[in-house]
């Protein structure tokens, strides 16, 4: 990721002891956040979804109330993708002139592609997994290396359209 931005902003191999720590910390450290971050997202909606079918909740509370609360959970997976797309444009591509402004409005932008790219990846494994719960299985792990194959070039895409913003 570090040489294939470097790459798209044209920015040459710097050697300092600061940017050769962000390297090698941020690989592991993004990989480990983007995980937790679809586990929590997936927690979230999990406990939301229980507590949506217990019967004591609908006496306590309206229908629309606790559609609210569904809305929050996929509100705060968006802002939290938006969070680590912000940071990988930000702080991790090499910008000549980092414009805070470009940062935002880009990761905006690809943080609703990934939203989306989750919301049909999820789908796509509930209907392989109810029409055949042993090819289901198989073909969520070939869905989920193509959903890693999707993201990188959404992420890549992004950091161009970012290139291109400030050029």
């Amino acid at each position: 990721l570090h040489r294939t931005l470097r790459v798209m902003f044209g920015v040459a191999v710097v050697r300092d002891k600061k940017h050769l720590v962000l390297q090698i910390i941020s690989i592991p450290l993004f990989f480990v956040v983007g995980i937790l971050i679809n586990v929590y997202s997936v927690v979230l909606s999990l406990l939301l979804k229980w507590v949506q079918n217990l019967t004591w909740v609908h006496v306590l509370f309206p229908e629309i109330l606790l559609k609210l609360f569904l809305n929050i959970s996929n509100a705060i997976s968006f802002l939290t993708f938006f969070g680590f797309i912000y940071l990988i444009y930000h702080v991790l591509a090499p910008r000549k002139n980092a414009d805070w402004k470009n940062s935002l409005s880009m990761s905006l932008v690809i943080s609703l592609f990934f939203t989306a790219l989750k919301t049909i990846f999820g789908d796509l494994i509930k209907i392989t997994a109810t029409l055949n719960p042993i090819y289901g299985a198989f073909s969520s792990l070939f869905g989920f290396l193509a959903w890693i194959f999707l993201a990188y070039i959404i992420l890549l895409a992004g950091s161009r359209a970012l290139y291109h913003l400030e050029s």
